[in-house]
């Protein structure tokens, strides 16, 4: 399911590593949004979601201790799912190696990561296709996966992604707003879900 680039060099990502080269240093890699929006070939300034999950607990110790002193923000912001400081956002909720990350990643076009101590892109095999067509299609189609939002198919609808079928099924998306659980920061976002 996934696929490995070695020696994997893209100018926006070489520019935050100069800016950070302590990423370079620790076990660690960006996934998702960015790497869309990257792929999308918007500019560096325009990316405001990069998003740094690390391998284990000690790896976000050390992170977090160079980006307070990197971005001079001794009280970073905090959630349930990240440390967020300026448009960088440490992820707290997953520590692990970039397969098992990206095996838990709802669309393709969202599902890559990137190495930054090996320069490696791992990806999903229909990342760059579904991206060049702009399609939207599941990572995988199994009743697990069923965390998705009517909001999330319809934020990707509106940068111009077409939806497989299966997303836009009224069953699904009666199965996403019955069983879903939206948290984020503590805020209860099932009001946004409904038609």
């Amino acid at each position: 399911m996934f696929r490995y680039k070695k020696n994997y060099t893209q100018k926006y990502l070489d520019q935050l590593m100069q800016h950070y080269p302590k990423l370079k240093e620790i076990n660690c890699f960006l996934a998702g949004g960015a790497l869309l929006q990257i792929h999308k070939k918007h500019s560096f300034l325009e990316i405001r979601d990069w998003d740094i999950f690390l391998e284990s607990k000690h790896d976000l110790e050390q992170l977090t201790n160079y980006f307070k002193f990197a971005t001079q923000s001794l009280v970073p912001s905090e959630n349930i799912n990240s440390i967020n400081f300026e448009d960088i956002s440490l992820i707290t909720r997953f520590a692990g190696k970039p397969e098992a990350m990206l095996s838990t990643f709802d669309f393709t076009v969202v599902c890559c990561a990137y190495v930054f101590k090996t320069k490696t892109l791992v990806y999903h095999k229909n990342f760059f296709h579904d991206i060049k067509n702009r399609r939207l299609k599941l990572v995988n189609y199994s009743t697990n996966n069923l965390h998705l939002s009517k909001y999330r198919v319809q934020k990707y609808m509106n940068k111009g992604f077409q939806p497989d079928s299966i997303l836009t099924s009224k069953e699904i998306c009666n199965h996403c707003y019955n069983k879903l659980t939206c948290l984020v920061e503590g805020q209860d976002l099932c009001h946004l879900l409904s038609d």
